[in-house]
């Protein structure tokens, strides 16, 4: 599927005052356009997946109090020259 070239890992995390309602923050992030992978219910966070377009619309359901992209760190492999 060519949307599948688009999306990109997210880590949100969600208000401390919307814990409680955490699964209507997951509603919520499923109708903006988030492909939710994990809900950690003790860490107050989600992780998952999105195209960049709906990042916006994703920062803004309610009770999401930051939305960031993992790093992706890359090893060289072990017969590359070291620099």
């Amino acid at each position: 599927m060519p949307w599948k070239d688009k999306m990109t890992p997210l880590y949100v995390v969600v208000d401390d005052a919307y814990v409680e309602r955490l699964q209507d923050v997951v509603a919520g992030l499923e109708s903006a356009g988030m492909r939710v992978e994990q809900v950690l219910d003790a860490l107050g966070a989600v992780t998952g997946s999105a195209d960049l377009d709906r990042l916006s619309l994703i920062a803004d359901v309610p009770g999401v109090s930051h939305v960031s992209r993992p790093r992706q760190f890359r090893v060289p492999p072990p017969e590359a020259d070291l620099q």
